[in-house]
């Protein structure tokens, strides 16, 4: 049964132990990061995405709404904050003879439907070479959330303390070319990043962590889009060891705690606490 003093909230930017490692010895491959660029930008009733490549690859992308309709993209205008991507355009309302004007909040046709996008990413080129699929939670209507907003999604070399994806690289059959994974969001203020995972903090409100702690503390599921780290078990006793554990959190302080960049770690099968990862 898991320790009650295995399962905490730990701030992981705090907790980092540092380790004097060159940075040529790690495992380096082509991670997919993302983030919504914090300034608005084209016109009303769209919204644009933006590909960029920091290692050679040129990357494509297929976007899909949260009813699964592919949406159609467009190249636009040349992204000034991101010079060299390739900026597309997508639709997101449009109006009809005698509308009122897309400026005018909540009226249009909408043309991207859900609160949610699927992009499928992958590059120019690639041979036996998965997409990454990345589904972006928004937390309101995507027609909303996106308006005049801008998606910008970065292919980089990234180094990695996993073994694993040398493992799934190696077992692909040839011919083949560098893999890609997904490394995660990056905040375009601070550079911190939220892995795969893990929901972004722009789908990350107070409610969903809130729905998702107390569907924890009633049935032992921790919802790994809100707490990630958490590694509990399926059978009976490491739930109630899980559910002992958690006890004395209450909702408001996990909400709050999180929304400031903690998360809550916890395991079952190993101590939990902090990790040393490559600086990226």
């Amino acid at each position: 049964m898991p320790r009650p003093d295995r399962h905490r909230l730990v701030s992981v930017r705090r907790r980092l132990i540092p380790l004097n490692v060159p940075g040529d010895a790690w495992l380096r491959f082509h991670g997919i990061s993302y983030w919504l660029d914090p300034v608005p930008a084209g016109d009303v009733g769209t919204g644009s995405l933006s590909l960029i490549s920091e290692d050679g690859v040129e990357l494509s992308c297929e976007v899909y709404d949260g009813t699964g309709r592919q949406i159609n993209l467009f190249d636009q205008a040349p992204d000034r904050r991101n010079p060299g991507a390739r900026s597309l355009l997508m639709t997101l309302r449009e109006t009809l003879p005698g509308d009122p004007p897309l400026d005018v909040p909540h009226f249009g046709r909408t043309m991207v439907e859900g609160t949610s996008l699927t992009l499928r990413v992958n590059y120019a080129g690639s041979g036996n070479v998965k997409d990454v699929v990345l589904r972006i939670e928004f937390g309101e209507q995507v027609a909303m959330a996106m308006d005049r907003r801008r998606l910008c999604v970065r292919a980089a070399l990234q180094p990695v303390t996993s073994t694993a994806l040398r493992a799934a690289d190696e077992a692909r059959p040839q011919p083949r070319t560098p893999l890609i994974y997904l490394d995660g969001y990056e905040d375009p203020d601070t550079g911190a990043e939220t892995i795969g995972g893990r929901l972004p903090p722009i789908a990350l409100t107070r409610e969903r962590i809130i729905h998702a702690w107390q569907n924890a503390r009633t049935s032992g599921f921790f919802d790994p889009a809100v707490f990630p780290n958490v590694a509990a078990g399926q059978d009976q006793a490491a739930r109630a060891g899980v559910l002992q554990a958690v006890g004395d959190l209450d909702e408001a302080g996990v909400a709050e705690r999180l929304l400031a960049g903690d998360r809550l770690v916890g395991g079952h099968r190993r101590r939990s606490g902090p990790v040393a990862v490559p600086a990226h």
